[in-house]
């Protein structure tokens, strides 16, 4: 019976903000309303195309939207979203050039309840911002990086984190898989990782489909439990410390049985 859940290599989290900011958007992000959803879920690579959908915008904060709505990559982590500044814009690049899919969307007058549009993910370069002009989005703690949705006012639904793919996976046996299965994992090419890895990797089953993986609690973990006690092999493996460009160890899959990602 195939498990469907992904078996990944996670190192860090990095969030994009797809930011909806008058008339040229001008506010700051303030409060939260909507429902918002990206697709597909990361991690990502840099210039991805992604559909960022939101619905429940025809009762904004206020009762105005300033004249429209923005998607787009702003900064993340403690950084105060300043206003269009800490966002990229229609015009941003990727790679020196402005990509076919902007790294931004603009939707001047909108008025109705739903919205979806297409932007790209953002490369690891510094410059995107104007309010912060060394900042990158990367996997690093410090530069984590959002999608987010917002009216020209400063308001919208909550903002999606993101994670940038690096490196490459494989997995022996191949699946489909049983619970308590044990495969080996093996990541390569991971020596250049976006941001730094924060002080090492895990290998785990953490959640898939359309649930964003929020943090180390939305995967398994080694004290994780299948049927009731910790399998040998653990359901998961950190990596702590690791800074070559291989990494190989071997987990369980786990069960069926709800309570293992506390996210």
């Amino acid at each position: 019976m195939k498990i469907q859940r992904k078996v990944m290599a996670t190192i860090g989290a990095v969030s994009l903000v797809a930011g909806l900011v008058a008339v040229t958007p001008t506010a700051a992000y303030a409060a939260t309303y909507g429902t918002m959803t990206v697709s597909p879920t990361g991690p990502y690579t840099v210039g991805q195309v992604v559909t960022v959908s939101a619905s429940g915008l025809s009762s904004p904060v206020g009762g105005t939207n300033g004249g429209g709505i923005s998607v787009s990559t702003c900064v993340g982590n403690s950084n105060p979203q300043l206003g269009p500044g800490s966002c990229a814009t229609p015009t941003s690049t990727v790679n020196g050039s402005v990509p076919a899919t902007p790294l931004a969307a603009y939707a001047f007058g909108f008025s109705g309840d739903t919205y979806s549009t297409d932007i790209s993910i953002p490369d690891n370069n510094p410059g995107i911002f104007t309010d912060y002009p060394t900042y990158a989005c990367n996997n690093a703690a410090t530069s984590q990086c959002k999608i987010a949705l917002s009216d020209f006012t400063g308001n919208g639904p909550v903002q999606i984190p993101i994670r940038y793919v690096y490196g490459t996976l494989s997995l022996s046996p191949a699946g489909p898989y049983l619970p308590g299965d044990q495969v080996t994992v093996t990541a390569s090419g991971m020596a250049s990782p976006s941001g730094g890895t924060g002080g090492g990797l895990l290998a785990s089953t953490c959640v898939g489909n359309g649930n964003p993986q929020l943090g180390p609690g939305s995967c398994a973990s080694p004290s994780s439990t299948l049927n009731g006690s910790v399998p040998v092999p653990a359901l998961a493996e950190y990596g702590f410390g690791f800074s070559g460009d291989t990494y190989s160890t071997t987990i369980s899959i786990p069960g069926h049985d709800a309570g293992l990602f506390t996210d």
